[in-house]
C-alpha cells in the first residue's frame, strides 16, 4: 500500500508597511504542499526597496525554518537573510538580470591594477536610530564581520587585506592581490552593513542587537513576541 510523504511544515512570514515605513511582520504554519518556494523571496525583497511608503504594501515571503536571528552581516542561512535584508542594506544590490545597481554607494572605481576599490557613499542615509550612515560603518562591519564571520564573506573578501576611509563618505578596500570576484561579494547576500556606533561595544555573536536590528533599510522591525511572531 502506497503511502504519502509526511506533510512537513514551513514558516510564513508576511511583513505589512505603512504610510511611515515602518512594518509588521506575521508568520504563520502551513504545509510544505502549499507553498511554492523559490523567487518568492527574491520577489518580495525585491519589492521591498521599491515600496513606495505613501502605498501600504504587504510582502509574503516563505521560509524552512524561523530565524535564529536577524542578522545577515554573520549569517548566510536563508531564514536570516529573508527576514534581515529588508531590514539593513548594503554597498551594492546586484539583480536577478546580474547587473550591480547603487545601494549605499553611490558609485565606486576599481583602481587598474585591481589592488584597491573605492566606494563613494551617499550622503542622505541614516540609521534606524537617527545616527548617519558614514565610512566608518563600512570599514567595521567588512572588517569585523563580513569577512570573518558570514560564511560567504569570508570567500568574496579573501584577498582584502584593510579598508581606509579617507573621509565619511569614502571607502576604499585595499587588497593584498587581485580578485576580480570581490565587486559580487559587496551586496546583502554576505555584506549587509552595520552601525559601528552600536555593535563595537557589543560581542558581535552574542549581541542582543542580533534579535534587536538596527539598519538603514526601508523596513524597521517593531517587536518578536517569541520565536514564531516578528512585527
Amino acid at each position: 500500500m502506497a503511502h504519502s510523504p509526511p506533510r512537513s511544515e514551513v514558516s510564513i512570514v508576511a511583513v505589512e508597511r505603512n504610510d511611515v515605513g515602518t512594518a509588521t511582520a506575521k508568520a504563520f504554519r502551513t504545509s510544505r504542499r502549499e507553498v511554492v518556494l523559490g523567487s518568492l523571496l527574491t520577489a518580495a525583497i525585491g519589492s521591498a526597496r521599491d515600496a513606495l511608503a505613501a502605498e501600504p504594501t504587504t510582502l509574503v515571503g516563505v521560509i524552512e525554518e524561523d530565524p535564529s536571528l536577524i542578522n545577515p552581516a554573520i549569517v548566510a542561512v536563508i531564514s536570516t537573510f529573508a527576514t534581515g535584508s529588508p531590514v539593513y542594506d548594503a554597498l551594492t544590490d546586484i539583480r536577478p538580470d546580474g547587473s550591480i545597481q547603487p545601494a549605499l554607494a553611490q558609485s565606486w572605481e576599481i583602481a587598474p591594477d585591481g589592488l584597491s576599490y573605492t566606494f563613494h557613499l551617499r550622503r542622505d542615509v541614516i540609521w534606524h536610530d537617527g545616527a548617519p550612515f558614514t565610512s566608518a560603518d563600512v570599514k567595521f562591519s567588512i572588517e569585523n564581520a563580513n569577512s570573518k564571520l558570514q560564511s560567504w564573506g569570508r570567500g568574496a573578501y579573501r584577498a582584502l587585506d584593510h579598508i581606509e576611509t579617507p573621509d565619511p563618505y569614502t571607502a576604499v578596500l585595499k587588497l593584498k592581490q587581485q580578485q576580480a570576484s570581490l565587486i559580487l561579494g559587496t551586496d546583502r547576500a554576505c555584506s549587509a552593513i552595520l552601525p559601528r556606533h552600536i555593535w563595537e561595544k557589543e560581542d558581535i555573536l552574542w549581541s542582543e542587537h542580533n534579535h534587536k536590528p538596527i539598519g538603514t533599510g526601508p523596513y524597521i522591525p517593531r517587536s518578536r513576541q517569541d520565536p514564531k511572531i516578528l512585527r
